[in-house]
């Protein structure tokens, strides 16, 4: 069953991993560098040992970053299509919170990345007055959460004992060991 998990796991590393130069060009293109230039550094980027090493791992590292990566082109794209009236966040935000929300559920650390470019948005939304935007921005990104947490509360057998469980993991990551600063 481990092994099947693993293998498993390495294989949505490995497609994640490919998906990089796609994800990373976009993503750079949107934020202003040409076309080529983004396809260039999409190439550089997954060309790194750093990179390519962590692609090949049954570990949630690539995955997690990619789909960081995607919630942000969304986010981004939606900045350059908010229509100045109006009353609703664009579809883009939309997409990209309910994914920021349920992301956390892979990979934990995600919001790190995701949470500036949120609050960002969540801002830009409130000082153009749009209230409703906002609201559903929210809503989207509590979906997003929900999806993830509900099943795993209810599995672990309540929210106590996720806590705990959390507790103890949070625990076991920081004693012991030794980490690289």
């Amino acid at each position: 069953r481990d092994r099947r998990a693993a293998v498993g796991l390495g294989i949505w590393s490995l497609v994640a991993g490919t998906l990089a130069v796609f994800v990373v060009a976009e993503l750079l293109a949107l934020i202003g560098f040409a076309p080529l230039i983004a396809s260039l550094a999409a190439a550089v980027c997954v060309a790194s040992p750093l990179f390519w090493f962590s692609s090949v791992r049954p570990l949630t590292d690539v995955p997690g970053l990619v789909a960081a990566l995607v919630v942000q082109t969304w986010l981004v794209r939606g900045l350059w299509r908010l229509p100045s009236r109006a009353e609703r966040a664009p579809r883009d935000w939309i997409l990209g919170a309910a994914a920021a929300g349920l992301i956390v559920g892979i990979r934990s650390q995600t919001i790190w990345l995701t949470g500036p470019l949120l609050v960002w948005c969540a801002a830009v939304l409130i000082v153009r007055r749009q209230l409703r935007g906002v609201v559903y921005f929210g809503l989207a990104a509590g979906l997003g959460v929900l999806v993830w947490a509900v099943p795993l509360v209810v599995d672990s057998g309540g929210p106590a004992a996720y806590w705990r469980s959390v507790q103890f993991q949070g625990s076991q990551d920081l004693t012991g060991i030794e980490l690289l600063a």
